[in-house]
């Protein structure tokens, strides 16, 4: 009789340590466990994370305790996943008082109707205040002639590069001109 038993249990122990295998099948990693990003009122930040897969499918990104907009909503995820950096981009909205708001993004895999797997990472998102475009900065009059020229720095030595040309280019044609 113990000689029947003893195939009986390893077979019953065997299919408990399978349990925890199965369990995981179809799961994903997230990291790093916390990220931060500045973003202006009028404008977005990014900021990266790692996914390690071992399923195909689609994540649902969302937030918790964040006033502000994430993207994408959805990440499409593969079993050959391993540190894949994917970008998360956060948009400022200019109605939200500038600050510090920590919360959690949110990342859910679905089988069916309910969630499989999820993973949460803290997240401290940190609103700046930006003057909206077009709008003056009562600070210093709005943006200055040397501010505009620091801006657009490549376009202002563009043209400067075209007109010395035209006026060699005049010069040089003014010069043949006399000599016949």
């Amino acid at each position: 009789m113990r000689a029947r038993c003893t195939p009986l249990m390893i077979l019953g122990i065997l299919c408990l340590l399978a349990i925890p295998i199965t369990a995981s099948a179809g799961g994903f990693a997230v990291g790093p466990p916390s990220i931060s990003v500045t973003i202006p009122a009028y404008g977005e930040g990014t900021t990266s994370i790692y996914i390690t897969s071992d399923f195909d499918g689609e994540l649902i990104v969302g937030v918790e305790d964040i006033p502000f907009r994430v993207e994408p909503e959805t990440i499409q995820v593969s079993s050959t996943y391993v540190q894949k950096e994917v970008e998360l981009t956060f948009y400022g909205d200019p109605s939200i008082s500038e600050g510090t708001y920590s919360g959690k993004v949110t990342l859910l895999a679905y089988s069916g109707n309910n969630v499989a797997h999820g993973v949460k990472i803290k997240a401290d998102v940190t609103q700046i205040s930006q003057i909206h475009p077009g709008q003056a900065d009562e600070g210093n009059g709005g943006n200055s002639f040397v501010d505009t020229i620091k801006d657009n720095y490549i376009a202002v030595i563009l043209g400067v590069m075209v007109i010395v040309a035209l006026a060699v280019g005049i010069g040089i044609g003014r010069m043949r001109r006399h000599e016949t």
